[in-house]
């Protein structure tokens, strides 16, 4: 799966009290991806979010291409 097929399944499938590192995870371990996988896709959220100023959820909606 694309990275913005996981981050848009893990946005979709959060939880209640559920962080989106934890969302993500659970995501990539039902899709058989590895810890490195995981840990790739949430430094790009994070840099995101540095970099625009904006919260690691919004920038993962930029990443899943949701409004």
């Amino acid at each position: 799966m694309k990275d913005s097929e996981l981050v848009a399944e893990a946005l979709k499938g959060k939880r209640r009290k559920e962080t989106l590192e934890q969302a993500l995870g659970r995501v990539v371990r039902k899709n058989n991806g590895k810890y490195e996988e995981y840990l790739r896709i949430m430094a790009n959220i994070r840099e995101i979010a540095y970099a625009r100023g904006i919260t690691p959820v919004e920038a993962a909606r930029v990443i899943a291409g949701q409004p």
